[in-house]
């Protein structure tokens, strides 16, 4: 089993490069945004009615439908 020490030093090794890979990609994204233009809004999709919302309505049970969801 290692010892104390060569844990701790492991440790702070992982610590460091999970550090160096969390600025480089932060820098890439802001690099990105900046060739992009800034940052912009996503996309909203139009959200489509549910499953059940849908069956309720075909049902002729438009009222309950939107009073349940």
């Amino acid at each position: 089993m290692p010892d104390r020490a060569s844990i701790y030093y492991h440790s702070e090794q992982n610590t460091e490069r999970r550090l160096q890979s969390t600025i480089s990609s932060a820098a890439a994204t802001q690099q990105h945004l900046r060739a992009r233009g800034g940052r912009q809004a996503p996309r909203r999709k139009e959200r489509q009615p549910s499953r059940q919302k849908k069956a309720l309505e075909a049902l002729g049970l438009k009222n309950a439908a939107t009073n349940n969801l």
